[in-house]
């Protein structure tokens, strides 16, 4: 089951350099149907500092968006458990 994709910002489906890896349709993360097993492409890791993002040269970082993905990651799990 596709769970993400990489869009563009009028969220229409991404080319690079949204889709840097050019994943078929712009799949980014999928899951199976009981959503325990989920797989990611991208590496939200590398961005959790700024100087890590790929474009941050550019002025660019996903900084915030990454560290609260791991923030909810985390709540998620201490929910289910």
């Amino acid at each position: 089951m596709v769970v993400l994709k990489y869009v563009d910002e009028s969220m229409k489906e991404a080319g690079y350099p949204a889709n840097p890896n050019g994943s078929p349709r712009g799949i980014a993360g999928i899951c199976d149907p009981t959503g325990k097993i989920f797989a990611l492409m991208p590496h939200p890791e590398c961005s959790v500092k700024n100087v890590l993002f790929p474009r941050f040269r550019e002025g660019i970082s996903h900084e915030k968006n990454s560290i609260r993905f791991f923030e909810n990651v985390v709540k998620a799990a201490k929910e289910y458990v």
